[in-house]
């Protein structure tokens, strides 16, 4: 009986244990609970916050951007409007080329004409036999249909000027850009790929020969321009290299100096040089030297007989020599002087 109420004792002293404990073991957990709701609701404080007043801007509408510029369609093809200006059924516009120092004594004069006035404009100047010829072309930097029109009055007589013009008809009609009288130890050759070699003699001491491409617009794009000059003509360089230099001021050569130079111009005062000759007399040379120096200290590059070669080698087949089809033939005579 003892043992019995002993043993119910001990059970039941185990059991408050066992509550006891797990009563200790569960506080911990209940304050992490009540932690993170403190952090939780904290957190919901900062959020609540209420944010800086910010004034409402309208929003930009994103900027639309610019369609491609639709190229215009011409009307007709151009070779249709070149037979229209021969037939006397369209006119052209003569265009002054604002980079020619010498536009305003081009001929004919800008202006608009038909093809019998730009036929008169341009012979009125010229007495003599002419033959009229022209062909059509595609430069090597056009495309499909970018046929260029090139009209051609040769003179007779090759001692006196020939000229030559070239014309394209776009959107704006039919316009001529590049207009040039030649002759007289000059030469203009065209090739069927739109490149052009000019140049001849310059005087008893230069030789020009320059290289040009024609555009699909009509005018001319010069690749570069050369001179061989000889003894004092090597002082025209100067006149490139600063065009508003004093006169007396200007480097000069004497007309007993035997320098020879081979000059590169490709504009915008850009001139290059190559020396291939200097006078046996030393004292002679010794000018020449000081001139060669001085043309440096004002811009002039000098290079190689290599480099020079490599800048004036242009590939141009000889057998695309233009040939042009003959339209008329014109004998003008000389105009009788007024006083």
């Amino acid at each position: 009986m003892k043992r019995k109420i002993l043993m119910l004792l001990m059970a039941g002293l185990l059991s408050f244990a066992m509550m006891a404990g797990c009563g200790n073991g569960a506080e911990p957990v209940a304050e992490a609970e009540e932690e993170e709701e403190d952090d939780r609701n904290l957190t919901d404080e900062i959020e609540d916050e209420p944010e800086a007043v910010q004034v409402d801007e309208p929003a930009e509408e994103p900027a639309e951007e610019p369609e491609p510029a639709e190229e215009e369609e011409l009307d007709m093809p151009r070779s249709d409007a070149y037979e229209m200006f021969l037939a006397g059924e369209m006119d052209v516009t003569v265009i002054e080329d604002p980079n020619d120092p010498y536009a305003q004594y081009m001929i004919p004069a800008k202006g608009t004409y038909s093809y019998d006035e730009l036929i008169d404009a341009i012979l009125g100047e010229y007495p003599g036999k002419y033959d009229v010829k022209y062909t059509m072309f595609t430069p090597a930097l056009g495309e499909e249909g970018d046929d260029v029109f090139v009209l051609y009055l040769e003179n007779h007589d090759p001692s006196f000027y020939s000229w030559i013009g070239f014309a394209s008809y776009d959107t704006d009609g039919l316009n001529m850009r590049f207009c040039k009288e030649f002759g007289y130890r000059s030469f203009f050759d065209l090739y069927y790929d739109g490149y052009v070699l000019t140049g001849g003699s310059n005087g008893a001491g230069a030789q020009d020969f320059n290289c040009h491409c024609v555009l699909p617009d009509s005018s001319l794009r010069t690749l570069f321009k050369s001179s061989h000059l000889y003894s004092s003509w090597c002082g025209d360089i100067t006149w490139t290299l600063d065009p508003d230099m004093d006169y007396e001021l200007r480097p000069t050569l004497t007309y007993d100096s035997g320098l020879e130079m081979k000059v590169l111009y490709f504009g915008d005062g850009d001139v290059r040089f190559t020396v291939s000759g200097y006078s046996n007399n030393k004292s002679v040379k010794a000018e020449e030297e000081r001139f060669i120096q001085a043309i440096k200290d004002m811009g002039a590059v000098e290079i190689d007989s290599e480099e020079y070669d490599s800048l004036t080698n242009v590939d141009i087949d000889e057998s695309k020599l233009i040939d042009l089809t003959k339209l008329e033939t014109y004998d003008t005579v000389e105009k009788e002087m007024e006083f």
